[in-house]
């Protein structure tokens, strides 16, 4: 009988959280340029990345609050918008 989560040896969880971690450390972040030049209000920025992107109250526009986010988040904010206002650009090394 195998390692179960209950019993000796590796357990499901901990494996689990072996490759989550992996990921977690290996995902390249990404910087968000964004333009408002043709945003049409759609909100789509918002409802993927409510971290990085907010509503002005004011201009009912969206702007951004967090200007880099995981490589996947960006890719599919640019992928949403339907207008292309967001760009992914590399991070430069510091």
């Amino acid at each position: 009988m195998g390692p179960t989560a209950g019993g000796p040896g590796i357990s499901a969880n901990c494996s689990e959280r072996n490759r989550l971690y992996y990921r977690e450390s290996h995902v390249s972040k990404k910087r968000i340029n964004f333009s408002l030049g043709g945003c049409k209000q759609c909100e789509a920025c918002v409802s993927i990345a409510p971290d990085c992107f907010e509503i002005d109250e004011n201009t009912g526009m969206p702007f951004l609050k967090k200007e880099c986010a995981d490589e996947d988040v960006v890719r599919e904010l640019c992928a949403y918008c339907p207008e292309d206002c967001i760009e992914m650009e590399d991070m430069e090394e510091e």
